[in-house]
């Protein structure tokens, strides 16, 4: 008896159909890759500042933050990039997820970041707590800035918030012009560390390294510049 032959042709509407499901499979598969949870940043330079995004957000692999107080959505494996870099670490770029919500973004927002953030970084939110908290906080807070942009940020908020409390604004003005000055000596050649402080009669000054050296002559301006601001 003869055998019937089995046709191995799929229809052509079998066919497209699996075409098409395959296809939004794999669409689906790529847009799964592409998946971050996200983060929401603000800007606190006078210029402006760009960010390639490892993971597209919104449609977008590249984004400008153009000016004081821009904000922006960036996914986490672009924040756990850059938030070592020096603008974070000057107060200048900071995390701040409000700012998910404020544009509107649907997403995962990432986890919060296991250390705390540098010494010179503050919220909206948090700089508004310190400002309007204690003076005893408050100089706490100042006195651990590192940076003279830290310094100028709660400057600003305070502005922002109508705080004309000179009590409050001169810890933090004070704090500027010091971290100002200490950036200022900092750029000194090494060389001319030594010649300086050999001039201002520093102890011990060729025993001491660099960072001491800044310290010390910092320290010397700055009861030079009080004094004379006094006199």
């Amino acid at each position: 008896m003869k055998q019937k032959q089995v046709s191995s042709t799929v229809p052509k509407e079998l066919f497209d159909r699996q075409s098409k499901e395959l296809e939004q499979i794999r669409q689906e598969l790529d847009l799964y890759q592409q998946k971050s949870p996200i983060v929401g940043v603000r800007w606190f330079g006078r210029g402006g500042f760009g960010i390639g995004l490892s993971h597209p957000v919104g449609g977008l692999t590249r984004l400008v933050l153009d000016g004081y107080g821009d904000k922006a959505v960036i996914d986490y494996t672009t924040w756990l990039r850059i938030r070592s870099t020096e603008h974070a670490v000057l107060g200048l770029l900071v995390r701040d997820d409000l700012v998910i919500d404020e544009l509107s973004m649907t997403g995962v927002a990432a986890k919060p970041d296991a250390n705390k953030p540098g010494p010179n970084s503050f919220t909206p939110t948090e700089a508004k707590k310190i400002l309007e908290g204690s003076i005893k906080d408050l100089k706490k807070v100042v006195d651990g800035l590192t940076s003279f942009w830290g310094a100028i940020h709660l400057i600003d908020e305070a502005r922002d918030l109508g705080i004309t409390d000179e009590s409050r604004l001169s810890i933090i003005r004070s704090r500027k012009n010091y971290l100002l000055l200490k950036f200022r000596v900092s750029l000194l050649h090494p060389h001319d560390l030594q010649v300086a402080c050999e001039s201002f009669k520093v102890r011990d000054s060729e025993n001491l390294s660099i960072d001491e050296k800044i310290d010390a002559l910092t320290e010397i301006e700055f009861k030079n510049l009080n004094s004379s601001d006094l006199e």
